[in-house]
Parts: structure tokens; sequence; C-alpha cells
């Protein structure tokens, strides 16, 4: 069982190859805000390495992260699945860092999994290890850091998990340190292989990327017009 991985809703934008449930082939790059350019040949990459052969699946973390970040990742994922006439499976992103936290520490029973929205707000989700695989509690929602210190100490044994943004606010929050577990592609394509297993595949032409809020846009701090050479 061979799986593409694609992990754009960060900062970092990578790719990874499963193969029976293990890591043959990954990359990244960070460089926030160039994933456009980076994907395509991410991809072509992982082609490379299957040589020819076509995957059993195509996987992406869904969201939420980056706006921009998911519709590159979630596009590229869908024309790859259309193209190689796979499915494609969706892998929430605080999911991934769950996962990741996982793998980099063995003393996380309880998680609170953040990704920094904006501003003040931070994307959060709870999760409880079963054995080796992080499961989620419940569904993620958007706080602001004062919420989230409310809600952590209502609870026991929580380690906050960063996935992305700064780890500084959230010093102090909950009775274990703060550990700091940026997702990639390889938490996509590990907790991806599970989810084929299960059948747990998406409507390529109708899934939209977990966004959580509004794009909102702003105006540049420099009109393209003052960067000319007249």
């Amino acid at each position: 069982m061979s799986i593409i991985a694609l992990q754009t809703a960060t900062d970092a934008c990578s790719v990874a190859l499963a193969v029976d449930g293990r890591i043959v082939f990954f990359e990244v790059e960070s460089r926030p805000r160039r994933h456009g350019e980076m994907v395509a040949p991410m991809i072509a990459s992982v082609m490379e390495k299957l040589q020819g052969n076509a995957p059993e699946a195509v996987a992406v973390a869904s969201g939420p992260g980056s706006y921009t970040g998911l519709r590159i990742g979630v596009s590229s994922a869908k024309g790859a699945a259309l193209a190689l006439d796979v499915p494609m499976i969706a892998v929430p992103t605080l999911h991934c860092v769950a996962h990741a936290a996982s793998t980099a520490s063995n003393d996380c029973k309880h998680m609170l999994c953040v990704l920094h929205a904006r501003a003040d707000e931070w994307y959060g989700a709870w999760f409880t290890m079963e054995g080796v695989t992080p499961k989620p509690d419940q569904p993620a929602i958007i706080q602001t850091i004062p919420e989230w210190k409310r809600i952590v100490a209502e609870r026991e044994d929580v380690t906050v998990v960063v996935g992305g943004g700064p780890t500084g606010p959230w010093h102090g929050v909950g009775p274990q340190p703060v550990l700091a577990a940026a997702p990639t592609a390889r938490d996509v394509a590990i907790l991806a292989t599970g989810m084929l297993q299960n059948g747990e595949t998406v409507d390529v032409d109708a899934f939209e990327p977990a966004y959580m809020r509004d794009f909102v846009a702003r105006m540049p701090k420099q009109s393209i017009f003052d960067r000319l050479q007249f």
C-alpha cells in the first residue's frame, strides 16, 4: 500500500511517500508563502520514486491552517488524485500535530494541540493517546489565549502542543511543559494509512478544506506601483 502525502497548512511545505505504513521518501522546505512554487516539484520527486506506478491514494493535511496554504495543498492533492485515478484522504492538521507530538515524546497522554490562527486566536483540539495512536476527543475550535487558559485550568495532566506559531504565550498554561511539534507530510502519510484501511476517503470534487474562519484580505504595505522604476 503506497500513499503520497502533502502538508501545506503551516509555514513548512512537505511531501512524503509511505509504503505499507513506512516512510520511504520525505522532503520538506520551510519557506513561508512559497508553497505554490514548491509543491509541484515535490510531487514530481515522489512520482519518480514510484517509478511510473500509481499510489493507492493521495493524502493531504485538510485544515485548519494557512488559508492560502490549504488551498494550494488541497487543490494539488485533488489534481493528483484525479490524474492518477486514486482516492483522496483528508487528514485534519491538528491530528497531524498530535501524531508529531506522540513521536517526539512518550509523556503526552492527554494533549491540547494548537495552531496559531491570527492575532491572539488559536485553533485547538483535544487528543488522548490510545496505545501509540492519538485519538481526537472533541472537534477543533478557535479561541483566544485567555479563553484557552480557562479551559485548560479545568483539566488535569494536559500537555499543550504547539504545532505552529510562537510557544511563548503558552508557557505556564497547563501542568506540563509546552511541547513544540510541527506537523509534516510524514504525519499525514502515517495517519492516512490507517484511514485508507478503514475506507475513510473523501469526495474529490466536493471536498473543501477546514478553514474554520473567513479569509480576511489585507491591503499591501507597499503598492506594486511604488516598486516600479520609471
